[in-house]
């Protein structure tokens, strides 16, 4: 027959109440029901007093009813069952409904009704019946636990709270409030991507609503404007059969947290620094010896080509080292917006070599072994480097008479077993990253607490004990875990486990093509405090064809621009300068010299120039110490190809 269900080969026992005065229009639905598979346990009443005793005493599945009945009808029971407030479907089964008394029932409760004469639909009416029954009941235990969970909600001093299955915020507690700065109704509209921003919620956040857990560190922002650092716990609350039935997120500010971990490692570079201080101050005087002595000795035989040849090539090369020193150790301590970026280890460990080998000392040995084809890991380079340091500085003290450091990488995949052991790592590739020292080791009561702040061994004024710390902290921020192993006068040893990724390093510079050029007819402006450096300029400008107006310091430029006839096409200008900066300065020079470019030259790094907002990130900036050429190319980059001169010329 058409439209009939296909009879199932596991029979579902349905508990029915049968409310029909006919007993054969009752086994004829029993009979189409057990071709569909059904296994019925009939109950059949008559009257509304046979009916109310079975309804108070019964527990059925759904009832099927009779529309016309004897003193009573189908709207009769509809009531009656509406009364006892069980949630029990009641399918229609008549000869004839008339239209108006179909759309009467539906809306006292029916579910369904099917007419005697068509009784193959009935399968289908019960099929529907039942599943509406499951739905209800699944959201009636769904609002108790919405409920129970809201007597929670408002007794936790954590901010929490609740989003619909979609992801909108439905209900939050007076503590999530306080945090966001937002009220209920203002976020009852929105996702948390109003608190994260768009990018950060579709990159955390669809798997939650897919189902599933996280554990995040993010940034928000609240109603007011203020950024805050926020941890969050986000788990879905499912129904029996699975679906989502709502969304919890637990959020706590650890911006002060975060705060004090910056200044703790901050600490800890510092301390770093005070240990390379004795080595770089070696170095420094060596190179300082070689530029002094050979610039001696250069203007005693000035007459001597090749001499003055030589001597100035020894210059450059010891000068060249000393820049370089001072690049590593700025860039070593230095505080630093955190950047994760795609690092291969390797290049980490070859950039810090030389700072390593001065942590260590001449008498301890360091030894490298990289491993061939090392995955990639995604983390902030600052960081890293400083993991590796403060363990050298750890394994230096450890080594008072000599000895080995050892450098080592490979690739790892965790799995199960590996996984148990190791405080559940989620199993999965990584990227080792093993030092290894030959110094006293460690007792296991020391060894249980060394990555505690400030838990130290040496005597007082010796250390601050928070180099391993912070180690372990960069770690853990950095999505890694770490284990040490040692013994009493073994040694000791120190396992990182980054996650790996698959990814090429990112550069940290974009490769700037040089300019065909450095020569140029324009006249420029120098400002700069330091009389060598701007001497040093001045003469390699005008050895390329500028004309170079020089100044000292900032009122004197302003003088001399105002005193300048001609155009001034760029001002090259110190960034910190005594009575008023670079910046400064250039924001008075736009007044005067509207159409004037500005490039900026500093000792300090690019980076902490822009962070603290002496300059906008992407104004041009040179850093020193550079190399004539250098200067060149970037003056050029500035200014542009020259243009042919023209036959006038203006202010």
């Amino acid at each position: 027959m058409s439209g009939e269900p296909t009879p199932s080969s596991v029979t579902c026992p349905l508990r029915v109440l049968f409310v029909d005065d006919c007993d054969d229009d009752v086994q004829l639905s029993i009979r189409v029901l057990d071709k569909a598979g059904y296994a019925i346990h009939p109950h059949v009443v008559a009257t509304s007093e046979q009916f109310g005793r079975a309804l108070s005493s019964g527990n059925y599945d759904l009832i099927l009813c009779d529309y016309r009945l004897p003193g009573w009808n189908g709207g009769d029971v509809l009531s009656m069952v509406r009364d006892s407030g069980r949630e029990l479907p009641v399918v229609l089964v008549t000869g004839t409904l008339g239209e108006e008394t179909a759309v009467e029932m539906i809306k006292l409760g029916a579910v369904d009704f099917v007419l005697k004469q068509r009784l193959s639909r009935l399968p289908l009416a019960i099929q529907r019946a039942l599943r509406e029954k499951q739905i209800r009941e699944e959201r009636k235990r769904a609002e108790e636990r919405l409920h129970l969970f809201g007597r929670i909600l408002e007794s936790s001093t954590e901010a929490v709270a609740i989003l619909t299955p979609e992801g909108h915020f439905s209900e939050q507690n007076a503590a999530h409030q306080a945090l966001t700065e937002y009220s209920i109704e203002e976020l009852r509209s929105h996702t948390p991507a109003l608190l994260v921003g768009e990018a950060a919620f579709q990159e955390h956040w669809l798997g939650v609503l897919a189902g599933g857990p996280m554990e995040q560190e993010s940034r928000i922002r609240t109603k007011s404007g203020r950024e805050k650092t926020v941890e969050a716990s986000v788990f879905s609350i499912t129904g029996d059969a699975g679906q989502v039935l709502c969304i919890v997120a637990i959020v706590r500010d650890i911006s002060e947290r975060r705060r004090l971990q910056v200044q703790l490692q901050q600490a800890t570079k510092m301390e770093a620094v005070g240990r390379l201080a004795g080595g770089v101050a070696h170095d420094f005087n060596n190179l300082l010896n070689v530029i002094i002595g050979y610039s001696e000795l250069m203007l005693e035989r000035r007459n001597s080509g090749e001499f003055l040849e030589r001597g100035a090539r020894e210059i450059r090369k010891a000068a060249d080292r000393a820049a370089g020193l001072t690049r590593q150790l700025l860039a070593f301590s230095r505080q630093q917006v955190l950047e994760p970026k795609v690092l291969d280890l390797h290049d980490i460990i070859s950039e810090m070599k030389d700072l390593l080998l001065r942590m260590l000392g001449e008498d301890v040995e360091l030894v490298v072994t990289p491993a061939e084809d090392l995955g990639r890991v995604r983390a902030d380079p600052g960081q890293i480097g400083q993991v590796i340091m403060n363990l050298a500085a750890n394994s230096r003290d450890a080594m008072p008479q000599g000895g080995r450091f050892m450098v080592e990488t490979a690739n790892f995949v965790v799995d199960e077993a590996f996984a148990a052991e190791h405080a559940n790592m989620p199993p999965g590739p990584y990227v080792l990253l093993s030092v290894t020292d030959t110094g006293s080791g460690m007792t296991p009561e020391i060894r249980s607490h060394i990555f505690e702040p400030f838990f130290t061994t040496k005597e007082k004024g010796k250390g601050t004990g928070l180099g391993l710390a912070t180690v372990y902290g960069i770690v853990k921020q950095s999505g890694g875990y770490i284990w040490v192993y040692s013994e009493p006068e073994q040694g000791a040893t120190f396992k990182v486990y980054l996650p790996r990724v698959d990814a090429l390093p990112e550069r940290s510079q974009p490769v700037l093509a040089p300019a065909a050029s450095c020569r140029g007819s324009e006249t420029l402006l120098v400002v700069e405090d330091e009389e060598g450096v701007r001497i040093l300029v001045r003469d390699y400008l005008q050895m390329n064809g500028y004309t170079v107006l020089e100044a000292g310091h900032g009122e004197e430029a302003l003088r001399i621009a105002c005193e300048h006839s001609g155009a001034i096409s760029l001002m090259i200008t110190d960034v910190i300068m005594p009575g008023m900066n670079g910046r400064e300065l250039a924001e008075r020079m736009a007044i005067l010299r509207p159409a004037m470019k500005v490039l900026y030259m500093s000792g300090y790094a690019e980076t902490a120039v822009y962070r603290k907002g002496v300059l906008e990130p992407g104004a041009p900036f040179l850093q020193k110490p550079f190399g004539p050429p250098d200067l060149g190319r970037k003056v050029r980059d500035v200014l542009g190809p020259e243009r042919e001169p023209s036959l006038t010329s203006s202010v």
